[in-house]
């Protein structure tokens, strides 16, 4: 059993590091928090050693892995976790583009993993979908409709429709633009967003409801899919196809954390394609976060970054031989 530190007590925190213990083999030893209240409650809740100065936590006590909870908290922590060799796992809900640009550039740097928990894109009917898409490229989308509910802030949903996005189009979109009902970004009640590409166009929408629901609607080369994911946990999945066949489904999910938790354990196992996924979300997200500042068209960075890897002789790593300049004399 591995060693986890969780980064911020939250009210969802003792099933997660529940899930994380049975699937991912991740035993909770410590939890830090700066505010005292909630250093209390997660006492409460686990009995493990708390620590109100995390930077310390992270610094002193022997870990594998550790969860940060909040966005702000990333810069700081992130860096110091993976240069000890810790796995990073991230609670998506709140990360904004900046947070997940500098947990990446950790994780490459230091050469950990980097997970970002995302339990709703569990469901089966994203999963049979995405399946779909990477199987056949027909059914890569050309154009695409997120629909994104329930109780939280309009922009947590709207980080759910990005990375469900950035998952499934075939390419990086070009360009963003977005727009926000009533106040600013973070309380927003809904926002609406759209991305173009060469070829495709996909649509987002975000809005604060009490009902939990996510609606996709992708068309491709090889026809039309359209999903329904509500709270009670079905997936209702109609597929036309371009010669006009139809065929609907009705698919049930089982405890989307666990699975979740199941793939963080795949992440650390080695499974290096969510760097590249977390790559493409960064990009949308940090380009759909300054066109709704601004209000004007933003371009989508390609947050791609490339590594080189010098080889001695064998197949070991080592650095690269500096070359030696010397000036002569005319």
């Amino acid at each position: 059993m591995n060693r986890l530190a969780l980064c911020g007590w939250t009210e969802d925190a003792p099933r997660l590091l529940r899930a994380l213990q049975l699937r991912a083999r991740l035993e909770a030893v410590a939890v830090g928090d700066r505010q005292p209240v909630q250093l209390v409650r997660a006492r409460g809740a686990t009995g493990l050693p708390c620590y109100q100065h995390v930077l310390e936590m992270l610094r002193t006590v022997a870990l594998d892995a550790v969860v940060i909870t909040e966005a702000a908290a990333v810069e700081e922590l992130a860096n110091i976790a993976a240069a000890r060799g810790v796995d990073l796992l991230l609670c998506g809900d709140a990360m904004t583009g900046a947070a997940l640009e500098v947990a990446a550039e950790a994780a490459w740097r230091h050469r950990v993993a980097l997970a970002v928990i995302r339990p709703r894109l569990r469901s089966a009917g994203l999963a049979f979908l995405a399946d779909l898409v990477a199987a056949d490229a027909s059914w890569q989308p050309r154009f695409a409709s997120v629909d994104v509910a329930g109780p939280a802030a309009a922009t947590v949903h709207l980080r759910t429709g990005v990375a469900l996005i950035a998952r499934l189009l075939p390419a990086l979109p070009a360009t963003a633009i977005g727009s926000v009902l009533d106040g600013a970004v973070d309380d927003a009640y809904a926002i609406a967003a759209q991305l173009r590409g060469e070829g495709m166009l996909a649509a987002i929408s975000a809005h604060t409801e009490a009902a939990v629901s996510l609606r996709l609607v992708l068309q491709s080369p090889a026809g039309t899919a359209d999903l329904l994911t509500t709270a009670d946990g079905n997936s209702t999945l109609t597929i036309t196809t371009r010669s006009g066949a139809v065929e609907r489904s009705t698919l049930l999910d089982t405890d989307l954390l666990s699975e979740e938790a199941a793939r963080v354990a795949a992440i650390r196992r080695g499974d290096t394609h969510e760097l590249l996924a977390i790559d493409r979300e960064t990009g949308i997200l940090r380009a759909l976060e300054g066109a709704l500042a601004t209000g004007a068209v933003t371009l989508v960075d390609d947050q791609v970054r490339p590594e080189l890897h010098v080889l001695d002789g064998g197949a070991h790593e080592c650095a690269p031989r500096r070359g030696h300049l010397r000036l002569i004399g005319a």
